[in-house]
């Protein structure tokens, strides 16, 4: 039931940052020319993928975590710690394609299936302190990238009988 819904939570941040940063309206989707807004990228921190973790240390699902290591779109709201397992609108297998293309554009480089196949948990980030989309147009530009990226591996070719596509 829950397989894949978090291609929506990335599809949304990938919409909310391209507004943020002044390339499309969110509403009409039409182009926009205005700048980057530090304050509006930084206001996405709940929605925007920063990490793909090891639900747990037994399993090869791994969840989108937001800047503040919670749930990808759950805010803080005081809470030390989510237990991951309880999210699986946000888990994804480590086979899945969208692991491969975060590892590709991760700031660690590892990615999670090797990571899991050596027996050892780690997190693949997409961006870092230092290149966090709120600080610069073209850290921004990058997520964007990563996040199209992530997304265009989760289409796969059209049934000859189907339309333009649909998820995995």
């Amino acid at each position: 039931m829950h397989a894949n819904q978090w291609i929506n939570h990335v599809e949304g941040a990938t919409t909310a940052l391209r507004n943020a940063v002044g390339q499309v309206d969110a509403q009409s989707c039409r182009r926009l020319d205005r700048g980057f807004s530090r304050r509006a990228v930084e206001a996405l921190r709940v929605v925007l993928p920063y990490c793909l973790a090891p639900v747990d240390d037994t399993s090869s699902t791994l969840i989108w975590l937001n800047r503040d290591y919670k749930p990808l779109g759950c805010p803080d709201r005081g809470l030390s710690w989510y237990d991951y397992r309880e999210h699986p609108h946000v888990h994804v297998d480590a086979s899945h394609p969208a692991a491969a293309v975060v590892h590709q554009f991760a700031t660690n480089n590892e990615h999670p299936a090797d990571v899991l196949d050596r027996g050892t948990r780690r997190t693949s980030w997409l961006f870092d302190d230092s290149c966090a989309p709120w600080t610069r147009p073209r850290h921004a530009a990058r997520l964007l990238a990563t996040l199209d990226a992530v997304l265009a591996s989760c289409v796969r070719d059209a049934p000859e009988e189907g339309g333009a596509g649909e998820s995995l």
